[in-house]
């Protein structure tokens, strides 16, 4: 599945797709984020060719992350036990190091897991997905009926998730 096609189905699962905004502009080695209360998932284009960044890998990054909170409300979707051992194995330490670095603690492991599973899922098993969980949530509402906006220690709003350099 091309990754128009899988931004197309994003949309229809009930997530707003956008291109730079703001935040892009004030954090220059961020690829997209994803806004928990709005259901919207910001590419920085600006960025994405600056730094030639996957567009393909950032769109994936960022639907893992609005999977993460429809389906768990933030946390991860797969159990420590499982995707610890996955992080040490297939993500180079590098970049398990920078994020270890430089998101805040309550970011981290679904940081690393929304790396890990962008490139293991192809579009289409993040696309059906989506479809499956789209049609029982919206806002900010989760399956459970509970409220998905995610408080970032050191802010007053909702947590932005974002994949950056």
């Amino acid at each position: 599945m091309p990754t128009a096609a899988l931004l197309v189905t994003a949309s229809l699962s009930g997530l707003q797709v956008r291109g730079t905004d703001a935040f892009c502009r004030e954090h220059r080695s961020t690829g997209g984020t994803f806004e928990s209360d709005r259901q919207e998932v910001v590419l920085c284009e600006d960025n994405l060719d600056r730094l030639a960044i996957n567009r393909s890998e950032v769109v994936r990054h960022e639907l893992l992350h609005a999977l993460q909170h429809r389906l768990k409300g933030g946390e991860n979707l797969l159990p420590m036990g499982v995707l610890e051992p996955l992080i040490r194995h297939l993500l180079p330490d590098e970049e398990t190091m920078a994020v270890l670095m430089l998101y805040p603690d309550v970011e981290k492991d679904s940081e690393l897991e929304a790396r890990l599973l962008s490139r293991m899922l192809p579009n289409g098993a993040i696309a059906a997905l989506l479809l499956a969980t789209g049609s029982s949530v919206s806002g900010t509402s989760g399956a459970d009926g509970s409220d998905q906006t995610v408080a970032t220690p050191g802010t007053d709003g909702p947590s932005r998730r974002s994949l950056s350099r």
